[in-house]
């Protein structure tokens, strides 16, 4: 069951729910969501608004990271994730400029004004705020290198329609399966490699980590993300997400198209 706080756009959420039920039609692991009497997704009474979906056994979040077969279980279900999306009535995938994918001055911008304020008033020690400090910190000393991977990128990327929140609280394993992917969504255009690369990398310590003094991704990752790229929908566009003759362990990680 999740719970909508006073002031959710409730239409918005609608359409959430709509978008996980146009990827399950479509074979993706998406729980059923149960309907009202009146044949409604959500209900509503009293100011407080729920839906609720069904129940999945024996799984847990992704929270842990991945290993083993779940990456490859992953990047499957990423890849069937997007080719049941990219026929949304929202519109077709469609090539955008490489560098919409990751805005770095705006989020320096972002980062230094959170950091300014931690600064004049510094979070009790252990609680979440002071996670999201470390966090913040960690991010803005890694600018400089987003900023150089990005101009690596092919001029254009795909965008189409995606999840919208794939971290690895919104999937579930049971095993080395995926058992169900949650919490959609409203139906947006943002680039297909960005989110492959969020939940393949979500619980990673330092990735890129160093090695002998060099950076490598994961082993896993190039494997991944061929897998991912085996169950995406081909387009005729001529965007692509990494560099000819390159591999997502050796630039920015998504799926190719």
């Amino acid at each position: 069951m999740k719970a909508y706080p006073p002031g959710t756009d409730v239409a918005e959420e609608r359409q959430a729910l709509a978008l996980g039920e146009t990827a399950r039609r479509a074979g993706v692991s998406v729980p059923a969501v149960r309907r009202t009497v009146s044949g409604d997704v959500i209900a509503s009474a009293g100011g407080l608004s729920v839906s609720v979906a069904q129940y999945i056994a024996d799984a847990e979040t992704a929270e842990g990271g991945l290993s083993g077969g779940r990456w490859a279980a992953v990047g499957e279900t990423v890849g069937r994730l997007h080719r049941a999306l990219a026929s949304h009535p929202v519109g077709p995938p469609h090539p955008v400029a490489a560098r919409a994918v990751c805005d770095v001055a705006r989020a320096r911008r972002r980062l230094e004004e959170l950091l300014a304020r931690w600064a004049a008033a510094p979070p009790p020690r252990g609680g979440f705020a002071a996670w999201c400090a470390r966090t913040a910190k960690q991010r803005h000393v890694a600018l400089p290198e987003a900023a150089a991977r990005l101009e690596k990128l092919p001029r254009t990327l795909s965008a189409q329609v995606v999840h919208g929140d794939l971290a690895s609280p919104n999937l579930l394993l049971r095993g080395e399966a995926v058992a169900a992917v949650i919490d959609f969504r409203p139906p947006s255009h943002r680039s297909a490699a960005w989110e492959f690369g969020r939940i393949v990398l979500d619980r990673a310590p330092s990735w890129p980590a160093r090695t002998n003094g060099s950076r490598a991704w994961p082993a896993p990752l190039t494997p991944t993300g061929r897998q991912t790229r085996s169950f995406r929908p081909r387009t005729s566009s001529p965007c692509r997400a990494w560099p000819p003759g390159t591999s997502p362990a050796r630039s920015v990680p998504g799926p190719n198209h």
